[in-house]
């Protein structure tokens, strides 16, 4: 069949298959009608005591990035200044030391 000539008999979505806005559409509808989000339904299982341990665990892993944030990373720098003890000590011992002896290490 031609590109011109269109969508040949039996080709292309089905009748009343949902396409992804009205899946996404139907599942907020659904959402709506219980009245309880994702969220709130996992932090419900994650809290009662009759549900396995594992599940409760696992419910936590799932909510917490919705409930915690996550921190950025932070770049330390040491400038050998003030009265920073770690900073002085790398600069006095900077390019004095060849390591540690031989004797003094253990296996």
């Amino acid at each position: 069949m031609d590109a011109a000539e269109g969508i040949g008999a039996g080709e292309g979505r089905k009748l009343g298959t949902p396409n992804r806005a009205t899946a996404a559409v139907a599942i907020k509808a659904e959402v709506a009608a219980s009245g309880e989000i994702p969220l709130d339904y996992m932090l419900r299982i994650m809290r009662d005591e009759s549900v396995e341990p594992s599940r409760c665990d696992e419910m936590a892993k799932a909510a917490a990035p919705y409930v915690h944030v996550r921190l950025a990373s932070v770049d330390q720098q040491i400038s050998g200044k003030g009265d920073d003890p770690i900073a002085m000590l790398i600069q006095q011992i900077d390019g004095k030391t060849r390591g540690l002896p031989n004797d003094t290490v253990t296996s």
